[in-house]
């Protein structure tokens, strides 16, 4: 798609609130531009940073992606999960979030097998980081519909409905996910509940990002979300739902989240939204040339796509659902924006900024789960950048902070 910066930008220019969002933007990149190392940093900023927690996003399929066909190929890069998950320990993480595809969890007779997944679960344990399991229709990494023609054809009976479309509980694919979902939700029960902190049933749900444009609807994500609440009931294991920083699909969540609630008031605490916080994108040239910009400027302009996203924070805090970041931008947006991840006073200033937009408290350590480890491992296993080791040795010194 052809975008005319120049236009686009003129017209950012006319929407009420713009100067102040764009100075405050600018304030706070040159904030985070004055610290010269990660002791200065954390020094500067140790009481709000004793109230997150920072935490990873993990593909096992990405993670082989990264190594096999990815700019960093190496065939001599040894993704062992031993090695992984042994860096993820040497880096403090005590949560991680990730998802189960369906195309790697069902056997011939798409019944779920837990075969692919159990090592990894296995090393979550071993190392003590508590897992946050994504097993949706959609879940996370593209194409975020993570199932193959196959196994389509055979849920649909060979009439497939591709083309952008909204999915409800009655759809059969629908029907196929929620009960895939209930033999996942056994597994962990049996084999990992000690291990589980959280169940995320879909990912990003009521946007058609994604290759095959689909969403679900309210419907489907109120049973997919009441699946989740009634499997773990007594039991701690929280119930998370994320969205973009974007007013329509965060209050389309905050919906579903609030009908449950009124069905199971006493639940509220075990709620979770997580939001997902860019600063490098195909739109991050609006608020100045230097491409200075991320998702958290666009829910401060007073737009109707993203101008109510701080009314949504707010109403469901005073519900008792807590907020959290299910994706924190330290991966490049290829070809263009290579700097996420690889740049210590970036990372400082997205850290920031998601900070201002969280609900930061003393009754609970945020999670803050980065995203983008997988390239970072592979540059990690090579001979790593100043930057990048000062990236590391911040995430670390942050998870190592006492309350």
């Amino acid at each position: 798609m052809n975008i005319n910066k120049d236009v686009l930008r003129n017209v950012v220019k006319l929407v009420p609130g713009y100067r102040s969002v764009k100075s405050e933007l600018m304030k706070d990149w040159e904030y985070a531009h004055t610290f010269k190392s990660p002791e200065e940093f954390i020094n500067k900023e140790k009481h709000r940073l004793s109230k997150i927690q920072l935490g990873f996003n993990f593909s096992p399929p990405h993670m082989m992606w990264v190594k096999e066909e990815s700019r960093l190929k190496d065939p001599k890069l040894d993704i062992s999960t031993k090695l992984v998950f042994d860096w993820f320990k040497g880096l403090g993480f005590k949560i991680g979030r990730m998802e189960i595809r369906i195309d790697r969890a069902v056997d011939k007779d798409l019944r779920f097998s837990s075969e692919y997944y159990d090592k990894y679960l296995e090393a979550f344990r071993r190392n003590k980081i508590k897992a946050i399991i994504n097993p949706g229709l959609k879940a996370a990494r593209w194409p975020e519909i993570h199932i193959t023609n196959e196994i389509l054809n055979r849920i649909y009976n060979g009439k497939v409905p591709y083309g952008r479309r909204t999915i409800g509980s009655n759809d059969p694919l629908a029907r196929f996910v929620l009960g895939f979902q209930n033999e996942v939700y056994a597994w962990l029960k049996r084999d990992f509940l000690d291990v589980l902190s959280v169940i995320q049933p879909e990912n990003e749900p009521m946007t058609d990002f994604g290759a095959l444009k689909w969403k679900v609807n309210k419907d489907y994500l109120f049973k997919s979300v009441e699946n989740a609440v009634k499997t773990f009931e007594g039991l701690d294991v929280g119930v998370l739902l994320n969205s973009p920083m974007a007013f329509g699909s965060m209050r389309d969540i905050d919906d579903v989240f609030i009908s449950v609630l009124k069905k199971y008031p006493n639940i509220g605490d075990r709620l979770i939204v997580g939001v997902n916080h860019y600063y490098k994108h195909p739109y991050s040239f609006l608020f100045s040339n230097e491409d200075i910009t991320d998702t958290y400027a666009f829910t401060q302009l007073d737009l109707g796509l993203f101008g109510s996203l701080k009314r949504e924070k707010e109403r469901i805090v005073s519900e008792g659902i807590k907020i959290m970041t299910t994706e924190l931008q330290v991966e490049p947006w290829y070809p263009e924006w290579r700097s996420p991840g690889n740049n210590f006073n970036e990372f400082v200033f997205v850290l920031l900024r998601n900070m201002k937009f969280l609900n930061l408290n003393d009754t609970w350590k945020t999670p803050m789960l980065l995203w983008g480890m997988e390239e970072m491992y592979a540059n990690a296993m090579k001979t790593p950048s100043k930057w990048l080791r000062d990236i590391m040795k911040t995430v670390r010194t942050i998870n190592n902070l006492s309350d």
